[in-house]
C-alpha cells in the first residue's frame, strides 16, 4: 500500500459572539504521513508545534482517530508508521486538536477504501471534540456555520464570503480548551444572550456582504470572552487597542490564547500594538498573517 499524506488546515472559531457555531479555515496546515508496513506498536515521530507532547501513543489524537475507524468497521488496524509535521500552534485556539483527530480518522478511512462519508467523519470528530465549530471548517474549508441537532451536525459553508486581511497574535501562553471552558458559567443573563444573537447574525451578514465597517460591533461578545479574561483584562485590552490601531474587529480565537484581528489591507499598526501589550506583561508573542482557504482536509498518495 502507498504512503498517504493528509493536510488539515488551522481553524478559528467564535470570532467573538458566534460561540461554538462559527468557524473559519486558514492557510496554515498540519501534515500527517501514514506509511503502511510491517511495524510494531504504530511508531510515530512528531515535528514542529507541540511535538514534545505528541509522542505518547496512548494520548496521541492522530492515533486515536486512526484506531477509531477500525473499531467502527470491525477490523484490525493496518500496521503503519506515522509522521506528524505540525505548523498549527498547539493549544492556542487554532484547531490543533480537531486537525489531529480528524486527520487520523480520514487517514484510516482512506486506507480502507472510504467506507465512511465525509459527514460521518465529521460526526465522529464532533463527538470527540464535543462541539462542531473547529471540526467543520477543518473538514470542508471556508467560513462555516454549524450547530448540533438531535440528528447530528447541521452545517453550511458560505459560497463567497468577503474576508479582509487576517492577523493572529500567538502568545507563548498555552490554553487547553477543557480548562478554558471550565471557566464559563452555567447560566448567563438573558440580555447577554440577546446581545450575542444579534451580533452573531450581524457578523455572518457583514462577512457575506463585505460590510467590514460593521465588524467592530459584530465581533463584540458577552458569552465567553469576559469570563475568560482572567489575566487582568488582557483580552479586553487587545480588542480595544487593536481597534484603536485600525483593526476592523478583534476577538479571542477559539478558547485562546491567540488574538485574531481583521485588518484593512496594508495596516502596519495593529501588529506592533499587540506585541507591545504582551511584552508589557512579559509574555513572548509572534505574529502570523493568515488567509481564508476554501478547501479543507486533503489526502494524497505517494510512492
Amino acid at each position: 500500500m502507498k504512503k498517504i499524506v493528509i493536510e488539515i488546515p488551522a481553524t478559528t472559531t467564535n470570532l467573538g459572539p458566534g460561540f461554538d457555531c462559527l468557524g473559519m479555515a486558514f492557510n496554515l496546515y498540519n501534515i500527517i504521513e501514514i506509511e503502511p508496513g510491517d511495524y510494531k506498536d504504530f511508531p510515530l515521530t512528531a515535528e514542529g508545534e507541540g511535538s514534545h507532547e505528541l509522542k505518547d501513543s496512548s494520548s496521541n489524537l492522530v492515533l486515536a482517530g486512526y484506531q477509531k475507524i477500525f473499531d467502527i468497521v470491525g477490523k484490525e488496524p493496518i500496521s503503519a508508521r506515522f509522521r506528524q509535521i505540525n505548523r498549527i500552534p498547539f493549544s492556542r485556539g487554532l484547531g490543533s486538536s480537531a486537525a489531529a483527530y480528524l486527520g487520523g480518522l480520514a487517514g484510516a478511512n482512506h486506507l480502507l477504501g472510504n467506507p465512511l462519508t465525509l459527514q460521518e467523519l465529521i460526526e465522529l470528530a464532533v463527538k470527540k471534540e464535543k462541539h462542531p465549530d473547529n471540526v467543520v471548517p477543518a473538514a470542508v474549508g471556508g467560513f462555516t456555520i454549524a450547530c448540533l441537532t438531535s440528528q447530528g451536525t447541521a452545517w453550511i459553508k458560505l459560497s463567497h464570503p468577503r474576508i479582509p486581511s487576517i492577523l493572529a497574535a500567538v502568545p507563548e501562553l498555552p490554553m487547553k480548551t477543557s480548562e478554558s471552558r471550565a471557566i464559563l458559567p452555567d447560566n448567563i443573563p438573558f440580555r447577554d444572550a440577546v446581545a450575542n444573537l444579534g451580533r452573531t447574525a450581524l457578523l455572518v451578514a457583514a462577512l457575506a456582504e463585505g460590510r467590514w465597517d460593521l465588524l467592530a460591533t459584530a465581533m463584540e461578545d458577552k458569552l465567553h470572552q469576559p469570563y475568560r479574561d482572567t489575566d487582568d483584562g488582557l483580552i479586553a485590552q487587545c480588542v480595544r487597542e487593536a481597534r484603536e490601531a485600525g483593526a476592523y474587529g478583534t476577538a479571542l480565537s477559539g478558547s485562546g490564547s491567540t488574538i485574531l484581528s481583521f485588518l484593512p489591507e496594508g495596516n502596519q499598526e495593529v501588529g506592533p500594538a499587540l506585541i507591545k501589550i504582551f511584552q508589557s506583561r512579559g509574555i513572548p508573542v509572534k505574529l502570523v498573517s493568515l488567509a481564508l482557504v476554501n478547501e479543507g482536509l486533503k489526502i494524497r498518495e505517494e510512492n
